[in-house]
């Protein structure tokens, strides 16, 4: 080999480890940074990206009665709204997506407000709803800070129906009915439903609005074709072993589920309470159709105990780590600007 040659593969080495070097420093550099950008990006989707993307959960129930008596009818749930202190775009936006979906019947599971400033933009977000037969509703636990009788004014002044402990009779096309039934918020269920279940036929279509999904194991009882509920907001994290750091523990968090003959359906819920975050777990209107005898939405399991599960050295470091940022004094800043606008 020439010196010439040897001096050119010198060079390149040179080159080589001086290049490998600076990249090395780059990597080094930027890490940390990209880190920082990705978990700022992270926080911000959850916080302000997600929480206000309002999507439309189609849902096909398989049941006979309600399949017969409901065929060409659109009906669209909406469940804890938790308007705050004004209307936001999260309203407008769920107006504007149910609206377009053009439903027959609307039927809202509670939770409108978050505290009783929320009362009167909720009703002004509610009067804009559209529905060809009506919309109809029921209290939740965050409701309680307005009395039953505003409640009632208030939804009838927004062109809404609340149905507290009662029931109505929906008249259909081709003399077909439906009953719609609305139990307030009770510690034993049982002595109201067989009130609103007197004279009610076994093959008549009865939907049950119940804001709190743990009383189906009481409502599957009775002869009710379908119960509508909210309250868990999905656990506001689609993913399990990080939605147990949020704190949400309920058997039947979302989705689709059936005890005995009895469908339940556990909306995920427009707004957010306590935690200003949502994370695989969008705002959602559901859409329902029934058939009968055909292929419906897949019926969920139960969700198991959180004693139930073992958790890993990783996920309880992660749990703490949880704790200490919802306790942290930007968590509570981020909750007071958002209760503050």
């Amino acid at each position: 080999m020439s010196t010439q040659d040897k001096h050119e593969t010198h060079h390149k080495k040179t080159n080589g480890c001086l290049g490998c070097f600076v990249t090395s420093l780059l990597i080094l550099f930027l890490s940390p940074i990209l880190a920082i950008l990705g978990i700022a990006f992270c926080c911000y989707y959850v916080v302000y990206i997600e929480p206000n993307w309002v999507r439309v959960q189609r849902v096909v129930i398989d049941q006979p009665e309600l399949a017969e008596a409901l065929s060409g009818i659109k009906i669209v749930q909406l469940s804890d709204i938790h308007t705050i202190n004004r209307v936001r775009e999260l309203e407008n936006r769920m107006v504007e997506v149910t609206n377009a979906l053009e439903p027959d019947i609307i039927l809202i599971t509670g939770d409108f407000i978050t505290k009783r400033e929320g009362f009167e933009p909720c009703m002004e977000a509610i009067s804009r709803l559209k529905a060809n037969i009506g919309i109809f509703s029921i209290l939740g636990n965050c409701d309680t800070s307005i009395g039953k009788y505003q409640w009632k004014q208030g939804g009838k002044q927004a062109g809404m129906s609340m149905l507290i402990d009662e029931r109505i009779s929906v008249d259909l096309p081709d003399d077909r009915r439906l009953w719609l039934l609305g139990l307030n918020n009770h510690s034993r269920n049982e002595p109201y439903l067989k009130r609103l279940m007197r004279g009610i036929k076994k093959n008549d279509a009865v939907i049950l609005m119940d804001h709190d999904p743990e009383n189906i194991e009481t409502n599957s009882m009775f002869d009710i074709d379908l119960v509508l509920s909210g309250d868990t907001h999905g656990g506001q994290c689609g993913v399990r072993w990080i939605r147990q750091f949020y704190g949400w523990k309920s058997k039947y968090l979302d989705g689709l589920y059936k005890l005995r003959e009895t469908y339940l359906y556990v909306n995920h819920g427009i707004g957010w309470h306590h935690k200003p975050a949502r994370f695989l777990c969008w705002p959602e209107v559901t859409l329902m159709t029934f058939v009968s005898n055909g292929h419906g939405t897949r019926v969920k399991e139960p969700e198991k105990a959180e004693g139930e599960y073992e958790l890993s050295e990783l996920q309880m470091f992660l749990k703490d780590i949880w704790k200490k940022i919802d306790t942290s004094k930007i968590s509570q800043i981020i909750r007071k600007e958002d209760m503050e606008e």
